[in-house]
């Protein structure tokens, strides 16, 4: 991987996640442990296949979860690839939260593909802050934006956090004083 970490470390990730979130169900985590074979295995390996003999459900999500290339340039088909796993999304929910939790893992390296390559891969990322609200999922929304925005707005992202900061800060000690406010209320009262 760009980032120097083993290739399996990221399949592995995402299949944690699924448990961490809730989604336990076998073949979820057998397609987030295997999301990426059939775009990254060599052709001739014939990934899907393989995967099918083991589980045909399991080769289900996977082929939604796999981006759609172009066969005359290799370049992944981002329309097609949306449209597939909004399709199949259509049918098992879990396509979506698959391809949100590898969104997210993924948004952690952002940073190591440079900036106009990050950006275009936080916009990317977008697509499933909408979608995680959708289903319910705040914090994982909350947490696509908060990887995705400082790619796309680095400064105004920049304030955003050292204002939290500050404001956190403040609410601190007013909360630190808490327990003797209440305290000075009961003995008036």
């Amino acid at each position: 991987k760009l980032d120097a970490t083993p290739y399996v470390s990221h399949p592995i990730a995402v299949a944690r996640s699924c448990f961490e979130w809730g989604l336990v169900n076998r073949g979820a985590v057998m397609a987030a442990l295997l999301h990426d074979a059939v775009e990254d295995a060599p052709p001739q390996k014939h990934a899907l296949r393989r995967i099918r003999t083991l589980d045909r459900d399991v080769a289900t999500l996977v082929r939604a979860l796999s981006k759609i290339r172009n066969p005359a340039t290799g370049i992944g088909d981002m329309p097609a690839t949306y449209q597939r796993i909004l399709t199949a999304a259509s049918r098992d929910l879990r396509v979506l939260l698959i391809k949100a939790l590898d969104m997210l893992h993924n948004s952690l390296t952002f940073e190591v593909h440079g900036g106009s390559k990050a950006a275009t891969k936080a916009r990317v990322g977008l697509i499933y802050v909408g979608v995680t609200r959708r289903l319910g999922a705040l914090e994982l929304s909350d947490q696509l934006v908060e990887q995705c925005l400082p790619h796309l707005m680095p400064r105004l992202a920049r304030q955003a956090s050292d204002t939290l900061a500050d404001l956190l800060e403040q609410t601190r000690s007013s909360v630190v004083d808490l327990p003797e406010t209440v305290a000075d209320l009961k003995s008036c009262g």
